[in-house]
């Protein structure tokens, strides 16, 4: 009877301890994930980080505002259908600001990474669609 009793405890808490595979909800769909990446000694410096999305001919017509990029968590944001591109501003907390120096294609019913740190080159001006073609 004990043993039977084990057996039926080790089954239950094998079954409770599985890690279950969770199903992405943005599965299938053209999406983007923010990751922040930005070093500790800089982080006072970030404010947020906005996403903007653009069509074809480079009209935004969406964004997602990312407070504290420096945390180092994903945002994963679901694009909009007519979304084509992606843009990033960077809002310092003494509310100045910088453009992303790239223009992140979006890739249909795939997950692109956009990667934030101050690192990168950024610029003054929003960049335009036509200069990376």
């Amino acid at each position: 009877m004990k043993t039977r009793f084990l057996l039926i405890v080790v089954a239950v808490l094998a079954f409770v301890s599985c890690n279950r595979d969770e199903k992405d909800p943005y599965e299938g769909l053209t999406r983007y994930t923010v990751i922040g990446k930005v070093p500790s000694a800089a982080a006072n410096m970030i404010a947020k980080a906005i996403v903007y999305e653009y069509n074809m001919n480079d009209v935004r017509i969406d964004s997602s505002v990312i407070n504290d990029p420096s945390s180092g968590k994903k945002y994963v944001f679901p694009a909009n259908d007519s979304s084509s591109h992606l843009k990033v501003k960077l809002i310092s907390k003494e509310d100045t600001f910088r453009w992303g120096d790239t223009i992140i294609h979006l890739l249909p019913g795939k997950n692109v990474d956009v990667a934030i740190s101050i690192l990168s080159p950024i610029r003054f001006t929003e960049p335009k669609l036509e200069e990376y073609i």
